[in-house]
């Protein structure tokens, strides 16, 4: 009986395995439109406060209203460990190097925007959120051999590198959802 159930539960990891994709889906209540999201990219090489250690995840957003033009986002999620979001304060506060040249983005409200809702049914991990994305930095980020993202927040600075394989998630999601979108 066991045996059955690990070759089962083995053949079930793998068809969830294949299904292939890192972009996904899903509507929003708040308004009539799409938001297309990647998974989550865990940066490698990460460095608190130019040390080794800390962690950064990155997700690419992609949020469309009905017969809007798409604005992209970077919902980003760093610190000392998981788990634990750094304080980041409103502002210049995301530099992304992309083979050397740099670019600043800015969050509205640092880490204190990304709360989930009190009351919300499944409320999403606090995350801070860089939005108007420019289609063009996406693409660029896209051919760069080197990607760098380095959040400084309040007391601490938390810097990740995009690994090949975050690029290939990067790509992904840049050749699905930006192809075509407004520059």
């Amino acid at each position: 009986m066991m045996k059955r159930y690990g070759l089962g539960m083995a053949l079930m990891l793998g068809v969830v395995g294949c299904s292939g994709s890192v972009v996904h889906e899903r509507s929003d209540p708040f308004y009539e439109g799409g938001i297309h999201y990647s998974d989550p990219i865990a940066l490698k090489n990460t460095r608190f406060d130019l040390e080794s250690g800390g962690y950064m995840t990155v997700v690419l957003e992609k949020v469309q209203a009905k017969d809007a033009s798409p604005n992209f986002d970077f919902k980003i999620r760093c610190g000392l460990r998981k788990g634990l979001l750094m304080d980041v304060p409103d502002g210049d506060t995301l530099l992304v190097t992309i083979d050397g040249q740099g670019s600043r983005y800015s969050s509205a409200q640092g880490s204190a925007g990304g709360q989930p809702a009190p009351g919300a049914r499944r409320p999403e991990k606090p995350y801070i959120l860089y939005d108007q994305v420019a289609a063009d930095d996406l693409r660029a980020m896209a051919k760069g051999k080197k990607v760098v993202f380095e959040v400084r927040g309040t007391l601490h600075s938390v810097s990740g590198e995009f690994s090949k394989d975050d690029l290939v998630v990067l790509n992904e999601f840049v050749n699905s959802q930006v192809t075509g979108a407004a520059q």
